[in-house]
């Protein structure tokens, strides 16, 4: 991207607001690894528990059982309690977790967005069933 699309793109004309996404194959071997590893295993709790894609959920979090229960209403398994369809996976980076989330929200078509993060740094993906009693 060269400089005049770059200032256009932060000046905030003509376009959004975060630089496009970058491609898989801008990502190293052991990244990619890890990204298809991610996603494929969001398209599979999908498929294994029905829904429409956009039903479902994509965040990162540093602690994704804490930012599930406490920040999106879900009811975490327990040997009581089934609770809520949700699962989560160690990126590893920061980077890698937000490329992953930036993928399943525009490419996939999964409910989320930018954002998350901290003080300490958010290296998880999670993701969840949408129900009456959860929060975006």
């Amino acid at each position: 991207m060269n400089q005049d699309a770059w200032l256009s793109l932060l000046s905030g004309i003509g376009g959004t607001a975060h630089p496009p996404h970058p491609p898989m194959e801008s990502l190293c071997l052991a990244d990619r690894i890890r990204a298809i590893s991610i996603i494929t295993g969001a398209l599979s709790l999908i498929q294994s528990n029905g829904g429409d894609r956009r039903n479902w959920y994509v965040g990162i979090a540093w602690n994704p059982e804490s930012r599930l229960a406490d920040g999106h209403g879900i009811q975490l398994h327990s040997m009581f309690l089934d609770g809520d369809v949700y699962k989560y996976w160690d990126a590893g980076t920061e980077m890698l977790a937000r490329w992953i989330e930036r993928d399943l929200v525009e490419k996939y078509g999964f409910d989320g967005g930018s954002g998350g993060g901290g003080v300490i740094p958010p290296t998880y993906v999670y993701v969840f069933l949408q129900n009456d009693h959860t929060r975006r």
